[in-house]
């Protein structure tokens, strides 16, 4: 499943190839990309388009994984709202944010070219690694994010700023 701005600099024709070349060697598995944008993936390739935030979170939650093969991400909200529904994630490692959080939160894995990228996957499915790999992410997700956590570090840093004025 990806989820996101379907364009060439998002780098879903990369991804849309690292999955084919995936499939072509006798896998399984289909490609979902949800999001609007110029580009025309092959006809194997399910595109739903835009969709709301309870279909959308449907479809997550349904994936063997959440994928992105960006590498210009800054913090992306579909990794953290792929972990919210228990879902791993595989992503670009030279995507340094993205690849950071997965090392931190322990809900995916990263690749660095076509045979991770394979052996990712493969990974993903096998017995309750989906479902371990998705705890983790969740866990993480409530952990740092959540509002009571973001909460804490915000009223921490209040309070910093004006002790030091």
């Amino acid at each position: 499943m990806y989820v996101g701005r379907v364009e060439e600099g998002k780098r879903v024709d990369t991804l849309v190839r690292l999955v084919s070349r995936h499939r072509r060697a006798g896998h399984e598995i289909d490609l979902v990309l949800a999001g609007s944008g110029p580009f025309r993936p092959p006809s194997w390739v399910r595109r739903v388009g835009f969709v709301d935030e309870r279909t959308r979170r449907g479809l997550v939650a349904g994936a063997v994984a959440s994928v992105s093969a960006s590498r210009l991400e800054s913090f992306s909200l579909v990794l953290l709202e792929a972990w919210g529904e228990a879902t791993p994630t595989l992503c670009d490692a030279a995507c340094l944010p993205m690849a950071e959080h997965t090392a931190d939160g322990g809900g995916g894995l990263t690749y660095r070219g076509t045979r991770s990228f394979t052996a990712g996957l493969q990974a993903l499915q096998q017995p309750g690694a989906r479902e371990r790999f998705g705890a983790a992410g969740r866990a993480y997700v409530e952990e740092r994010f959540s509002w009571d956590a973001v909460g804490v570090r915000f009223r921490a840093a209040v309070e910093e700023l004006a002790c030091a004025s």
